[in-house]
């Protein structure tokens, strides 16, 4: 199986999409040594397990993923218990989507090798998929002790603990996961947003703000960045800088109602503004008419524009979407009484 090594380590080195009508993963448009590897790897191989491995390997960096399966799938018929087949299979089937089949894979090599970094990462990886973040957490912090410098298993150990609500670790191994990744020079972006969010829903908002500003030029980031940063100043109570950045966020995405919600929060705390701020969030409700908290902010803000039975009317419906909400309850009581002491006089 050792060839099977040599081919991970080549085939971080080539770069290459092609369509995937062609026939052979590796074809005469692909550079000379990604051809001269396939020829050596595949068409060369005298162990026929080898070769089919080693060929679902380079479907694999063209994009295939199907076809890299079924040579997985051809492989593993021939060698059942190599744990090198059941976790690169298990993973192609996680990047397909494929989780409780790709779980079967694994559960199975973890049996024949329980101390292996890679199959415990995957394994974590794959019940995250199926929203089980205690099992991912189990088996990524197996991974994250057998390998401490895979960035990857303090990542998605950082999500698993975030799901459990337990932010003091999440916090540790996402800022763990920058400092693997920035030790080694490796830019993720999605690490950043990720990082960027975790900060923001912690208060932490100085923090937040680093991150995301290394993103406003990442153009497939660039929305999420602004949104980001118009949410942290905001709540630095730097009303320009919220209010810029949250207009370049509309700019990059006028359907998103998040960025109508927050525009329209902003301007709540304006009294020149509230004309502005109900249009926004009425324009959030546009898209989310069910949503108890666009209701109550439309609701607020036609209070404070002195419109006491229009703000009823808004949290009325917020009480309907959301009737445990104890403050939805209390507001419209609020309001009931206003209005009911006003037509009294």
């Amino acid at each position: 199986m050792k060839k099977c090594i040599v081919l991970t380590l080549l085939l971080l080195t080539f770069v290459g999409i092609v369509s995937a009508k062609e026939e052979e993963p590796v074809t005469k448009n692909d550079p000379p040594k990604m051809r001269e590897a396939y020829e050596y790897l595949v068409l060369e191989a005298k162990n026929p397990t080898v070769a089919l491995i080693n060929e679902a390997g380079f479907l694999m960096i063209k994009g295939r993923h199907d076809e890299a399966i079924e040579k997985y799938r051809e492989a593993l018929a021939l060698a059942p218990n190599e744990t090198l087949i059941l976790d690169n299979l298990a993973w192609t089937l996680i990047l397909t989507g494929r989780y409780p089949e790709a779980l079967e894979h694994l559960k199975k090599s973890i049996a024949l090798d329980p101390k292996k970094p890679s199959t415990n990462f995957y394994l974590g990886v794959a019940y995250w998929m199926l929203d089980d973040p205690k099992n991912a957490e189990i088996y990524l912090r197996v991974a994250a002790t057998l390998d401490p410098n895979h960035p990857y298993s303090h990542y998605y150990l950082s999500k698993a603990f975030l799901k459990e609500g337990n932010f003091k670790d999440a916090l540790f191994e996402g800022e763990l996961t920058a400092y693997i990744l920035d030790d080694a020079k490796i830019w993720n972006p999605d690490i950043a947003l990720y990082l960027g969010d975790l900060y923001g829903r912690l208060e932490i908002f100085q923090k937040a703000i680093l991150q995301y500003q290394k993103l406003v030029d990442e153009k497939d980031y660039a929305f999420d960045a602004n949104y980001g940063l118009g949410i942290a100043y905001g709540n630095f109570g730097d009303f320009e800088k919220a209010e810029t950045h949250l207009n370049m966020a509309l700019d990059l995405n006028k359907n998103d109602p998040r960025v109508y919600y927050a525009l329209g929060k902003l301007y709540s705390e304006r009294d020149s503004k509230l004309k502005k701020a109900l249009d926004y969030a009425q324009k959030a409700l546009k898209y989310e008419p069910e949503s108890g908290r666009f209701l109550y902010l439309a609701g607020w803000i036609s209070y404070r524009m002195n419109d006491t039975k229009g703000a009823l009317i808004y949290m009325k419906k917020a009480l309907a979407v959301d009737p445990e909400n104890a403050n939805y309850r209390y507001q419209v009581k609020v309001l009931e009484d206003e209005i009911a002491g006003k037509d009294n006089k």
